[in-house]
Formats: structure tokens, sequence, C-alpha cells
């Protein structure tokens, strides 16, 4: 819920643990403007919620092909290839992989491998599982207009709600906040995620949902201070410390804060009339230590007698 008039800074946040979901839920129940956070932010411990998300529907296909070996892209700091390796519990994977191979001789002749390539972004079909799950009645149901607001590094997570929104019949608007490319590109990117999507699902229909969607499935948008990938401007540290304070909801200053300054006015639509507003929460960062290394003197000013 939100209380004040301005994006941030004369905005003050509350929260709401337990929304009115479910039929007879009025749209405009309350007088302030407000919007829902899917809180995938809270899936894994160690893994950010947005690849624990997709991996999610991966790595059950790795097990029943009895793959050895997962190739995949990221240096030391992509949060992609981090939260494979945890997922996958290497070291743990590894050692009983070679006590099986080896049993009680402990030699090793040969073995034939199997190698499955999991591309950064995979992961589509699992936000369409997430779609499905969330359109229950006893949440946010199949009949309700939505306004989802995501992120958007790769787009492959804007992509793959909107495919399931469509694939559903759903009358949900999914919108992605660019982050790292330009409009033509997160496009480009869209239609190739898409022929993709046509290219392995047994869906037969798909052809017919996307007839007439000619301008997409997404509608993106820049975020409200564009800026090169991964800078980090004057005061969005503190805005993200502000929504911490006030809602005990954590957001980073790359990713998810883009999403929360627009749920936010877009939620200021919403209470004159407009659609209800869902951000999903991706984790962002916050997976990561990178942040708190980058920008040290923000994460040890002392408040209140409390470490903020």
């Amino acid at each position: 819920m939100l209380h004040g008039n301005g994006l941030l800074g004369n905005i003050s946040f509350s929260s709401d643990t337990h929304p009115s979901l479910g039929h007879g839920t009025a749209d405009n129940c309350n007088q302030d403007p407000s919007f829902y956070v899917v809180r995938d932010d809270l899936l894994h411990p160690l893994v950010n919620g947005n690849k624990a998300r997709k991996l999610d529907g991966l790595l059950p296909l790795v097990e029943d092909h009895s793959v050895t070996d997962v190739v995949t892209c990221g240096g030391c700091q992509s949060a992609h290839a981090q939260q494979l390796i945890s997922l996958c519990k290497r070291e743990e994977m590894l050692t009983r992989h070679a006590d099986l191979v080896a049993g009680n001789s402990g030699s090793v002749v040969c073995h034939p491998r199997k190698v499955a390539i999991i591309n950064e972004g995979a992961g589509r079909c699992c936000m369409i599982r997430l779609v499905q799950y969330l359109s229950q009645n006893h949440l946010f149901g199949k009949e309700r207009t939505l306004k989802i607001v995501v992120d958007a590094g790769t787009g492959t997570t804007a992509v793959g709600l909107g495919l399931g929104a469509l694939c559903l019949g759903l009358s949900w608007e999914v919108t992605g906040v660019m982050l790292a490319d330009t409009v033509d590109g997160y496009r480009k990117k869209e239609k190739c995620l898409i022929s993709d999507f046509k290219h392995c699902t047994a869906f037969h229909h798909i052809d017919h949902v996307l007839k007439g969607m000619d301008g997409g499935i997404v509608h993106w948008v820049e975020r409200g201070h564009p800026r090169k990938f991964g800078n980090v401007k004057k005061g969005e540290v503190e805005a993200c410390q502000q929504i911490a304070q006030q809602t005990g909801i954590l957001v980073d200053p790359i990713y998810t804060l883009a999403a929360w300054e627009l749920a936010t006015l877009l939620s200021q639509e919403e209470a004159k009339g407009g659609a209800k507003v869902v951000m999903l929460h991706t984790g962002g960062t916050l997976g990561m230590f990178g942040l708190a290394q980058r920008y040290k003197s923000y994460f040890h000013a002392v408040k209140d007698g409390l470490l903020v």
C-alpha cells in the first residue's frame, strides 16, 4: 500500500502479508494505491528466485535423461552460472556418480557421457507453469484483468509470462522493464524465444493463439532512469533501503527496483479504475554479494542504532 504523491521520494509504503485473493475480491477494495508482489525471491535461501523458478522444470529433465555433464555460460559474476552450480550440487553429484560408476573395484575404464546444454535465460515453460498456478481460483483467478510487471535482463521471464497468459486465455498484460538492451533488441529476442517455443512444444494451437499478435506479447518499457546496464544512480540504494525498512521486502538497484518503481506508478492509475497490478519479484542480484562490496559505504551507515 502506498501513501504520498511522488514516485518514491514522497511516497511511503506499507505491506499486507495476508491480502485478499480469490473469488469475490473487489478489484478496488481500498482507496489507497496498492499492488501485489509475487515473492519468487523467497524460493531458495541461496539460489536467486528467478533462476530457481526457471531451473525447477529443467533439472528434472536433466535427471530423466541421465545427463552426466551440464554445459552453460557465464563468468564468476554470473547469477545464472552460480545458481545452476548450486542447484546441481556439483560436489555431491560428482561423488555419487563416481561411486556409482566405480563400484567396489574403484576402477573406471570407460563410461559414456551425456551432455546437456542449458542456455542463459532458459526456462520459459517454468514461467508458464507459474502463470497456471497464479490463475487458480483461490489466487488471482482466470477472470480478473491484471498488469504483470517484471524486470527484464534476457527477457525470458517476461516472454514466458506472456506465453503463459496467452496460452491460458488470460486477460493479463505483461510489461517488461528493459534493463540490458533496446526495445528493438528485446523484440528480436522475443520473436526468437517464441520461435523456439513453437519448435519445442507439443501445444498444437500455438499458431492460432499467436494470430494477430504482431505487436508482440510483452509490452517493453524503459526504466524510469535509463542507463548502461549495471550502473546505479544516486539515491537508488537509499530507495532500496526505504522499501526494506517500510515493507520488509528487499529489492536491489540493478533489477528489481526498476520493476518496483513501475508497479508503484501503475498502481496509482489502478486506484483510478485501472487493472490490478502485480509485480513478480525475481530476486534480482540479491543472491550475490557484489552490491554490498561495490557500495560499502551504504551498508555501514548506522541509523537509530541499527545497521542498514
